[in-house]
């Protein structure tokens, strides 16, 4: 199950209650879709269509039953899928690694599926309303999830009563999700075609046939396994990589791209996606489709696919790598001309990494072998396809995220700024913070303390976001935890276990 900590340590409050919620409108919107025949569409209802997912043609299906699981497939060029089994959500990426979904993730899923099977109506739901609110041409439902940051608000048409969509913030600016046509099926009205829209990109579904749930050999609600054809391990090289420091205080790890052009990639954790300089991708031939939104610290960039047929790191070769472009001409003249781009979650979702930033070291292993010496295993979770940590401040414990690419001690979102307010009676001086998207001002001071893995650190310069739609507005998390700081361990990640250590780093 997801642990009741990330509950415990999100950057909010409780759902507040005795709020305005009219009864009357609830039960207008029951009316209005059939709520009261949910219960007799047992075992279960299977919506099937067609999608257009980050500009990309997919066939989409929903699935869901009346106790609350849920899968929803996307089959074609970047097929996934995303799921809750009444415990635990998970998602499998077009990769075919699998997660379990947390933080944003998790409520970004909860909420969709709420309001596509009507459960938000449910007292039982994990997403309720929490406050009604009527306004000219519309009815406005604020939903919010127990314990969580998230803040959705459905609105409600005035004279059908049905829901027309939902807006959620997001540190992006917004996720707009529209409810277009419905399709009645043995009574319930269901969603016939909808749009998301995040980061400036448009997804459409449009859903063709609705029936009842197929049956299956095994639970399709239940996390699939990853898909090991997409990773080989080659057990005759070397575990250390060939790794070199830029100026910068970047980590750089030699690959072999399509099996013969060897590049320069930064190691970056805080790299949900494997990126690739466009100069270096237009030479490859490889090419481009679909975009993908990319928020980083300067706000957020759209990029767009490019299909890598492999890419060999030390003793572990990807295959058909997802990767995007981004136009990396600036970083060339800082790391060179065999600068390929950024590897992050795409590696480490599929092998152990041992990263030590102080002594440029670095090596993988396979993480059905691996074993640790030398100190203990911590929780790790992972928000975004990012690496999260618990960590102690000042009196305070929250969440951090792990971010080997940028050079920064510790950084606080504005968030966690504003709700521990750590800029009053503290001396701070400017500062700027550079990272995909541009460069923005912040403030920079001293801390009390700063611990994280039983590793007590006095008296820390750190850094302080400023609010503005970036990366550092996140409400999940308290801050980033970058490379200044990551000195003084060796971490090791293994993402495939949920488990991360912070070992002396005094050799290798």
């Amino acid at each position: 199950m997801i642990p009741s900590l990330l509950s415990a340590l999100a950057v909010t409050a409780p759902v507040a209650s005795g709020q305005a919620v009219d009864p009357a409108v609830l039960e207008q919107v029951r009316q209005a879709v059939g709520y009261s025949a949910l219960s007799d569409l047992a075992p279960g209802v299977a919506l099937e269509g067609a999608a257009r997912f980050l500009g990309v043609d997919l066939r989409f299906s929903f699935l869901f039953d009346h106790e609350g699981r849920f899968v929803e497939n996307l089959d074609g060029r970047l097929s996934s899928s995303q799921g809750y089994d009444g415990k635990t959500a998970w998602s499998k990426d077009w990769h075919g690694a699998v997660r379990k979904l947390e933080m944003e993730d998790l409520d970004s899923a909860l909420l969709f599926a709420s309001v596509v099977t009507h459960s938000w109506l449910s007292e039982k739901s994990k997403v309720r309303p929490v406050s009604t609110k009527r306004e000219e041409g519309r009815i406005n439902v604020e939903l919010r999830i127990e314990n969580s940051p998230m803040k959705a608000t459905l609105t409600v048409d005035p004279t059908s009563h049905l829901p027309t969509g939902y807006v959620r913030e997001t540190p992006a600016g917004g996720e707009r999700f529209e409810l277009l046509a419905w399709k009645r099926y043995r009574g319930v009205l269901l969603p016939s075609e909808m749009k998301q829209t995040e980061g400036g990109v448009e997804n459409k579904y449009t859903v063709d046939q609705i029936g009842p749930l197929p049956t299956f050999v095994r639970s399709p609600f239940e996390a699939p396994p990853p898909d090991g054809s997409r990773v080989a391990f080659d057990s005759s090289k070397p575990n250390r990589l060939e790794t070199k420091a830029s100026l910068t205080g970047h980590i750089l790890v030699k690959a072999k791209v399509n099996g013969n052009q060897e590049k320069w990639f930064i190691f970056d954790s805080g790299a949900g996606i494997t990126v690739l300089d466009k100069k270096l991708a237009d030479s490859l031939g490889l090419p481009s489709f679909g975009e993908l939104p990319v928020l980083g610290v300067g706000g957020l960039v759209k990029a767009p696919f490019r299909p890598l047929p492999s890419l060999e790191i030390g003793p572990v070769t990807l295959k058909n790598v997802f990767a995007v472009e981004m136009d990396l001409g600036l970083f060339g003249t800082v790391f060179g001309p065999d600068f390929g781009g950024l590897i992050g979650y795409d590696l480490l979702a599929r092998a152990v990494v041992e990263f030590d930033h102080a002594n440029r070291f670095m090596a993988l292993y396979d993480p059905s072998t691996y074993k640790l010496t030398g100190g203990n295993w911590l929780p790790l979770h992972l928000g975004s396809r990012l690496p999260v940590v618990e960590a102690k401040f000042e009196g305070n414990r929250d969440l951090f995220r792990l971010d080997t690419g940028a050079p920064n001690n510790v950084t606080f979102h504005s968030p966690a700024v504003e709700k521990y307010r750590l800029l009053e009676n503290r001396s701070t001086s400017d500062t700027m913070m550079a990272g995909v998207g541009g460069v923005v001002r912040a403030k920079a001071g001293k801390l009390e303390y700063f611990e994280v893995g039983g590793r007590r650190i006095e008296g820390p310069t750190v850094t302080f976001a400023p609010a503005g739609n970036s990366a550092f507005d996140d409400p999940y998390l308290a801050g980033n935890l970058g490379t200044a700081f990551l000195d003084r361990f060796k971490v090791v990640f293994d993402y495939p276990h949920e488990r991360i250590a912070f070992l002396d780093n005094s050799s290798n």
